[in-house]
């Protein structure tokens, strides 16, 4: 019996042994990139897990429109066997261009084929940035499976990747600087552990529910984290964030629900509504430079039950309240003992759980 699976990431067997009573002969068909991943996902057939017949080598083209034709005639393949493509003496910021999309001709060439992209030869410091309105108009955007980087990249635009559901891997050059808004939003197959040390800015909804990404630290460059930047990204492991940031943005963390943090930067002077909502922190020390909280900014961390806040004004509760709803019933808030009267005034819905820093 033949199983052939073309799901770059193994998909999670829900029973023990859900191929136990197919034929003892058995052989499951898996891309190439992914066969190590099976046999630890799957390790009671992982010796009968076997890379899938054929991946053809690389075709380079230095014309968008040679790859276009080609590609156009080409059999029509899976995700898991992608078309090797490499694309050289092409510039990245001038020759994909397009309806208000920095990578439109790059996508329409496409033509529904799964790809892999080497772009490593390709001219140009910088992914222009696309405008939202075209990002509908955009061609075979699951088409690409992995690509690869010049190194003397430094800045990935707004969108340039948004929503390729199909995208599992990219290298991020070691200069990058700069992500955009959106620019890997809703890539539910990225895998990345790292991000270059380097980078100084990451854009609003810039890992928005990428699923798979699993970061333990951020760059040390970063000032702010913005809004919805890593919301949703379930298996983010962040222990701590760079001691220079001083906002967290509307929704930044919400339903990062594998977070470790434990304190936030000295510098920190405000978080956004939601910011952790639903992120399953257990405690949380806040800064005495803590100024404002957005509503519900904590709210649905089930298994919240110490919140210290070095602040000796209490910070203002912006919006609608609800700070720790729905978190732990044994919920407990440390104040400065000095300010304790002040935060009961102030944060009076939770004023029975307040008491002094030791």
């Amino acid at each position: 019996m033949l199983v052939i699976s073309n799901a770059v990431i193994p998909p999670e067997l829900l029973y023990a042994e859900p191929f136990d009573q197919t034929h003892n002969r058995i052989v499951f068909k898996v891309p190439q990139q992914s066969v190590e991943e099976y046999k630890i996902m799957w390790p009671k057939y992982a010796s009968k897990i076997v890379a899938m017949d054929y991946i053809p080598s690389t075709l380079s083209f230095n014309n968008i429109n040679d790859l276009k034709d080609w590609l156009s005639n080409a059999d029509i393949n899976s995700v898991g066997l992608p078309y090797n493509i490499a694309l050289y003496d092409l510039n990245l910021e001038t020759d994909f261009y397009q309806n208000d999309d920095s990578l439109f001709l790059l996508y329409d060439a496409l033509d529904g084929k799964y790809v892999n992209l080497d772009l490593s030869a390709c001219g140009g410091f910088v992914i222009p940035d696309t405008t939202s309105g075209s990002i509908d108009s955009r061609p075979n955007k699951n088409s690409i499976i992995s690509i690869i980087l010049p190194e003397r990249i430094t800045s990935i635009g707004d969108f340039a990747f948004y929503d390729c559901r199909n995208f599992y891997e990219i290298n991020l050059p070691a200069g990058l600087l700069s992500i955009g808004n959106w620019a890997f939003g809703i890539c539910r197959n990225l895998l990345l552990t790292e991000l270059p040390a380097g980078i100084t800015s990451i854009g609003e909804g810039a890992f928005y529910s990428c699923i798979n990404i699993t970061f333990t630290e951020l760059p040390a460059g970063l000032t702010s984290i913005r809004n919805q930047a890593f919301s949703s990204c379930f298996k983010l492991t962040l222990t701590e964030l760079p001691t220079e940031v001083t906002s967290i943005g509307n929704q930044a963390f919400s339903g990062c629900t594998s977070l470790a943090l434990i304190k936030l930067p000295e510098r920190l002077t405000s978080i956004g509504f939601e910011a952790f909502y639903n992120s399953n922190l257990t405690r949380i020390e806040l800064p005495a430079g803590i100024a404002t909280i957005g509503f519900s900014a904590f709210a649905l961390c089930s298994n919240l039950e110490l919140v210290i806040c070095h602040a000796t004004t209490p910070p203002i509760q912006l919006g609608m309240g609800g700070l720790f709803s729905l978190t732990s019933s044994s919920l407990e808030i440390k104040v400065p003992e000095q300010s304790i009267d002040a935060y009961k005034s102030s944060w009076s819905e939770y004023a029975d759980r307040i008491v002094a820093i030791e």
